[in-house]
């Protein structure tokens, strides 16, 4: 039996889609850490808030 593997949601600049794990399945957003935590540092770009 094999286990079900979600994809991460990211698409990459040439519409493909990033094949890696999702970190967690029951969030609204799939994405994998990879891509969890480039969002983070967006976010926190964006706000201008400093990483601790």
């Amino acid at each position: 039996m094999t286990a079900k593997h979600t994809q991460c949601r990211y698409l990459r600049r040439n519409d493909q889609q990033c094949s890696a794990e999702v970190a967690d399945e029951s969030a609204e957003i799939l994405l994998c850490v990879k891509h969890l935590a480039r969002a983070m540092a967006l976010v926190k770009a964006a706000t201008g808030r400093n990483a601790r």
